[in-house]
């Protein structure tokens, strides 16, 4: 709570001692989260590869790393670009560290275990049928989607709306593929293989989702290779609960985070060259101009995230007021397909306030943007709730993360409509800290939707997947 004392004595300028003070609170309440914190439970003691763990690494990264770097001389004070205005920078360090800390606190709330509830008749599903859905959607995707997306024009040039409702579907329809084809493995007790029997045996779906990411790396967009390259890795660890050593976790997720830096090096480029030539910047020194140097190379474009922390606090509710859930209702309305677009259509919402990454594009290059500016997490929240929500969602999200890994990693089979729910959060857990905390459900309606099709199709009763 010493986090929520330091929101009345923040400064007006950018005091690298006050920094180092919330820094180490930081650092204090993460080390007491690991080393103090007793792991009582089993099933996921030793686990690393879980919600908690890889939600934190991205959220150190997204909103701490670049005030390590001004602490270290790696960044000067004078990077408007960056820190957007040095007068709310300390201000927004607090709101991003009381996130932080809410978090860990709602996450050490109760340790104790939960009743996993059972699923009372699971049955084997074959999945030919989506596979095939999945073969039609990709031909529609490449079809109708704007060509001059496919090259690196990821936030600059639109990819159509037909082609992004096809993107949505397909990528839906693989998450269905993969939870059903686990629960199948599960079932026939098939759950001491191989990654490589594990890829072997999904085989099908993971040529059409290398098809697809393929296409999505040429646009610049990281989003879909994150979290649908996580979903595909979790339904391994799900099916074989295996656990990895922490030194083969760290370079798999730095090598990751190094890829997905480049791609959003790329999307950065001047829309007006080719590809070949955004590359070759990328190789330059393209970064160096705002991030020059860093102690993590590797993830400095990631870090430059925290600019959109900047962006939400110097705007609101300076020039304009908190959004009061405005964002929120209209990321939870992407649970029933279409009720979004019918309630921006029927208020006739402007464009910019339709999420919190159009409003920050639009608050910091205009109505003409020539590049996507995104959102993360702390951003997106305070945008909407300001600093009392902060505290409350990442205390809540923290808890919930908790009992979302008990059910992942249980010996019970539970219910598919809670598989669907563990599938998503993991898979966007990095992710999130670079968007919003509920667009990893935006899918679940659809996924849930894709695994019952084969329920259907068998002649099971709607009670079958409950």
């Amino acid at each position: 709570m010493v986090i929520v004392y330091l929101f009345d004595l923040i400064p007006k300028n950018m005091d690298e001692s006050f920094m180092m003070e919330v820094l180490i609170i930081d650092l204090v309440s993460l080390l007491s989260f690991f080393f103090l914190r007793k792991e009582n439970n089993r099933i996921i003691k030793k686990q690393y590869i879980r919600i908690s763990y890889l939600f934190l690494i991205g959220f150190i990264i997204v909103h701490f790393q670049a005030y390590i770097d001004l602490l270290l001389g790696n960044l000067t004070p004078n990077n408007i670009f960056l820190w957007i205005d040095p007068t709310t920078v300390c201000k927004a360090l607090v709101v991003s560290s009381t996130g932080f800390v809410c978090y860990l606190l709602g996450y050490s709330v109760n340790l104790k275990a939960v009743n996993v509830m059972k699923d009372i008749k699971p049955v084997y599903l074959k999945t030919m049928g989506l596979n095939i859905l999945a073969f039609i959607l990709l031909i529609l995707f490449f079809a109708t989607v704007n060509k001059e997306y496919l090259t690196g024009n990821y936030g600059a040039a639109d990819i159509g709306s037909s082609a992004q409702l096809f993107a949505f579907i397909f990528e839906a329809n693989i998450y269905a593929i993969i939870i059903i084809n686990c629960r199948n493995l599960i079932l026939t007790k098939q759950t001491n293989i191989s990654f490589l029997q594990y890829f072997i045996h999904l085989r099908h779906t993971a040529f059409l989702l290398i098809i697809y990411l393929t296409a999505v790396i040429f646009s610049g967009d990281r989003g879909p290779i994150m979290y649908c390259s996580l979903a595909f890795v979790f339904g391994y660890i799900y099916v074989t609960k295996y656990k990895i050593a922490i030194p083969s976790l760290l370079v798999l997720l730095f090598s990751g985070m190094f890829f997905i830096t480049v791609l959003g090096l790329i999307r950065q480029q001047d829309n007006n060259i080719e590809l070949f030539d955004k590359i070759t910047n990328v190789s330059s020194n393209s970064l160096d101009s705002y991030y020059p140097s860093s102690f993590s190379v590797g993830t400095k474009e990631l870090a430059g995230s925290v600019r959109t922390v900047h962006l939400a606090v110097e705007k609101v509710p300076a020039t304009l007021p908190h959004f009061y859930g405005l964002f929120f209702i209209q990321d939870a309305m992407l649970l029933v397909p279409m009720l979004k677009g019918a309630f921006i259509s029927l208020f006739n919402i402007p464009k910019q306030f339709t999420d919190s990454p159009q409003f920050l594009t639009w608050a910091d290059l205009g109505r003409f943007p020539t590049w996507g500016v995104g959102s993360s997490c702390i951003a997106d929240t305070f945008l909407d709730f300001g600093y009392t929500g902060i505290i409350i969602v990442f205390f809540t999200f923290g808890y919930l993360s908790r009992k979302l890994e008990l059910v992942a990693f249980s010996k019970v089979f539970p219910p598919i409509y809670l598989v669907i729910l563990v599938f998503l959060v993991f898979s966007f857990s990095i992710y999130i800290s670079r968007s919003t905390i509920l667009y990893s459900l935006s899918k679940y309606t659809y996924v849930w939707l894709f695994t019952y099709l084969p329920f259907i199709l068998k002649g099971y009763k709607k009670r079958s997947i409950r």
